[in-house]
């Protein structure tokens, strides 16, 4: 059943509790339904016997930084998270670009959340294990190739980041007016892209942008597979929602569809261009005061009856 289609909550249930400011905000969304879709899903939510929140980590739970390793939860978010994390009948799972253990790590949750990394490749579950999917030889020698553009790419000022199934390029620490670096980059980059002409591009492997520079990832597993992964293991029954803000969160807004609602994150700074963008999201909340109004209300509705 499609959110859209969902009767309205009852007149006497109190609106989603959001500010005015960030109701009008939420109201001129380029996406979505806006309110009406969120406070149709609420309206489910606590009558709902099994419930799955996905979450995105980078420009969704936690601000985009330069330096990687300092990206903390927004305040607030990772207390929202534990609360709901401990609920009954309630499934945590964070989706993320990062290695799996660094995406747990920096999120800090205890008990560990189950937690997939490298877009997919990677899975830690809640008991600290570590599963991968099997990366092809083929795949792993052009990210090698890549890799040996490291020096050349960082004294440009990228930041390289070599993960299991990939390899990032980051260029957010690159001052905006350094277009020269800029272009040196994209040129370094340029044997990695697809052809113009359509001529077979470099196997196993393809170039894909992200809010903050490029990745050079496998073919194989996305953040959609992990969406379609965890729709098998749920019953028809769960509600389901996924939140996140990337190019790389459109594979799982599309595996979602209809079982759930999929939710675009702007995080703080969002520029106009990616504010534009298409997106197969059903809706667009902003980071961090929507997204931690967002959060605040699934712990509040679905925490056990006091007694």
């Amino acid at each position: 059943m499609r959110l859209s289609t969902l009767p309205p909550a009852p007149r006497d249930r109190a609106p989603l509790a959001l500010a005015p400011d960030v109701l009008r905000r939420l109201r001129r969304a380029p996406i979505g339904h806006g309110p009406q879709a969120l406070d149709a899903f609420f309206d489910r939510l606590p009558r709902s016997r099994r419930r799955v929140l996905m979450l995105d980590y980078d420009g969704t739970l936690a601000p985009f930084q330069a330096d990687r390793f300092q990206a903390r939860p927004y305040d607030g978010a990772r207390e929202l998270l534990a609360r709901i994390h401990t609920q009954p009948a309630t499934r945590l799972v964070i989706v993320s670009g990062r290695p799996a253990r660094e995406a747990a790590d920096l999120l800090a949750l205890a008990p560990r959340p189950e937690t997939w990394g490298v877009h997919g490749w990677e899975r830690l579950t809640p008991s600290g294990q570590l599963v991968r999917a099997i990366l092809p030889q083929q795949a792993r020698l052009a990210l090698h190739r890549l890799l040996a553009l490291r020096a050349s790419l960082e004294d440009c000022g990228a930041l390289v980041e070599e993960k299991y199934a990939s390899v990032a390029v980051h260029t957010r620490g690159i001052a905006p007016e350094a277009a020269d670096a800029q272009a040196r980059v994209r040129a370094l980059l340029a044997e990695f892209e697809p052809p113009a002409d359509g001529a077979a591009r470099l196997d196993g492997v393809y170039l894909q942008a992200f809010d903050g520079g490029w990745e050079l990832r496998a073919h194989g597993p996305n953040k959609g597979s992990v969406v379609r992964g965890v729709l098998r293991e749920e019953s028809r029954d769960s509600l389901i929602a996924y939140l996140g803000d990337d190019l790389t969160d459109e594979d799982a807004f599309v595996a979602l569809g209809d079982r759930g609602l999929s939710v675009r994150v702007f995080p703080p700074g969002v520029t106009p261009a990616a504010r534009e963008r298409a997106s197969a999201a059903q809706l667009a909340l902003h980071a961090p005061d929507e997204l931690l109004a967002f959060l605040a209300r699934w712990a509040e509705d679905t925490a056990p009856a006091a007694g």
